[in-house]
């Protein structure tokens, strides 16, 4: 998930995303009183939280012949899903009977951003590179713009269009490698296919999460969202097992890495995230996710010892200048939407 600026969350939508844990924050009072120490320790946060969601990916690709992407998922969110029970339970239990009567909306929710979205992430991290699943991401604001024009016809500029295509481009360069007889003949690495899928579950929950309840607290989103998506994944796990297709080797490194994603690069980086969109605000914040990429790509060539090509940078050149052109000059001479806390 990683997630989009906020210029592009539709009407006041803001997502949380994720290759790691993605969650709409739901109220966030600003103060606009200048406090540039507390600034800093937001942005010392916020970039905490970039470090933890590469190192998600990071995990998932180290832990690819030990675990099968379903386990790793599963029991991921298992772990997520306890460990937010003494945060949330109080406030859960208050308005449970919200969760009840919206309960459609926040199971397709949990199933588009658990069930599809990161489980994907995993499935694509088994055939291509951490570097190219960070790159594949970084297109999630773009694909959020076309995912509000598909479902709630927001309008698109040309200049908008421009950015769209120009960020697609991109991703056709990393999953194609740059090379045009791939592109004619269709040939792609099955990987970047799976993860861009993730990208698309992932940005139809940043546009569908504004219909969730406002007034739910945000960790018993956080909450139902991890459990709902978990238990729906529950069937899915059971039936690999069952035909033996599970791969789950109980070491102390692959329980070290799933308490790594669970703790750190969910729940612990979902509270900084929340912390520094609450300090500094949403647009600042939003900077702060193209840092992904890079430390993914850093990451990666250490501890995998993965080879960057120059296919890498132009792709990734491509998405940014698209998406620069996108939220910002594209977005030049439209009513700016509003974001909760702006």
């Amino acid at each position: 998930m990683q997630f989009a600026p906020a210029e592009l969350v539709p009407k006041g939508a803001l997502s949380l995303g994720c290759g790691a844990l993605s969650e709409p924050l739901h109220t966030v009072v600003t103060d606009t009183r200048p406090r540039p120490h507390r600034d800093w320790l937001a942005y010392l946060m916020l970039t905490a939280t970039m470090l933890l969601w590469s190192g998600n990916f990071i995990a998932g690709r180290g832990l690819r012949d030990v675990l099968s992407p379903l386990s790793l998922s599963f029991w991921r969110w298992v772990l997520s899903a306890l460990v937010i029970v003494p945060f949330a339970w109080p406030h859960l239990r208050r308005q449970w009977p919200i969760v009840l009567r919206q309960w459609r909306i926040l199971l397709l929710l949990a199933v588009l951003m658990v069930t599809i979205g990161n489980t994907l992430v995993y499935i694509a991290l088994e055939s291509t590179t951490a570097i190219n699943v960070a790159l594949v991401n970084a297109v999630q604001p773009v694909t959020i713009l076309l995912v509000a024009w598909l479902l709630d016809r927001e309008a698109v500029t040309p200049l908008q269009g421009l950015g769209i295509v120009l960020s697609l481009l991109g991703v056709l360069m990393v999953i194609s490698r740059a090379d045009l007889e791939a592109i004619l003949a269709l040939r792609f690495n099955v990987g970047d296919f799976w993860m861009f899928l993730a990208v698309i579950s992932f940005s139809f929950y940043a546009v569908l999460h504004r219909r969730a309840p406002r007034e739910l607290h945000s960790l018993v989103l956080l909450q139902v969202i991890a459990a709902a998506g978990t238990l729906c994944m529950a069937p899915i796990y059971l039936v690999e097992w069952a035909a033996g297709m599970t791969r789950l080797a109980v070491t102390v490194e692959t329980v070290a890495a799933i308490l790594y994603i669970a703790v750190l690069a969910s729940f612990l980086a979902v509270l900084f995230w929340n912390r520094g969109l609450a300090q500094v605000g949403p647009n600042r914040s939003g900077v702060f996710l193209y840092l992904l990429p890079v430390f993914s790509s850093v990451l990666s060539i250490t501890l995998l010892d993965e080879p960057v090509g120059l296919y890498h940078l132009a792709g990734f050149a491509l998405i940014i200048v698209g998406i620069y052109v996108t939220t910002q000059l594209g977005a030049r001479g439209k009513p700016a939407s509003t974001t909760p806390g702006s």
